[in-house]
């Protein structure tokens, strides 16, 4: 269990176990999202939904 308490003294252990994470395990990316949204001059007060593709009007 580590107790260092400075941050400054902290940081040179975290970034050595994330290298020893990222040399260990591979990484695949299996799904790549593009969305597109289009609008027109006369819609107005549209805004995203954070979360889903629906919008608020």
């Amino acid at each position: 269990m580590a107790t260092e308490t400075d941050l400054q003294k902290a940081i040179p252990g975290y970034r050595a176990v994330e290298k020893e994470i990222l040399a260990a395990g591979a990484v695949v990316p299996l799904y790549h999202d593009e969305e597109y949204f289009l609008g027109q001059p006369g819609v107005h007060n549209a805004e995203l939904h954070p979360v889903f593709v629906y919008f608020y009007y």
